[in-house]
């Protein structure tokens, strides 16, 4: 019975594989958004205070780089947007 949940188990992971890491095990480099060339880029998680303050700071001059990349550009108009980032200029 034994042999035969091991040989089972043997199948099971063969079939499935094993999940990797892109190429040899290597992790990408970290993305760091509080950098002029990555604020406001889409990303998951949090918003980090030093990616708002950069975004606050110098707006114009991130919303040209999205603009550029073909990115949404940051409306301080939108409810949402001015919370994410702190903006304070909603209505």
């Amino acid at each position: 019975m034994e042999n035969a949940l091991r040989a089972q188990h043997e199948e099971e992971t063969r079939r499935r594989g094993r999940r990797r890491r892109g190429r040899g095990g290597e992790r990408r480099p970290r993305v760091d958004y509080t950098s002029p060339e990555h604020a406001r880029e889409p990303h998951r998680g949090r918003i980090p205070d030093e990616e708002k303050q950069y975004v606050r700071e110098n707006l114009d001059s991130v919303d040209a780089r999205l603009r550029e990349q073909g990115m949404r550009e940051i409306d301080p108009s939108d409810p949402q947007m001015a919370e994410r980032y702190d903006l304070g200029l909603a209505p």
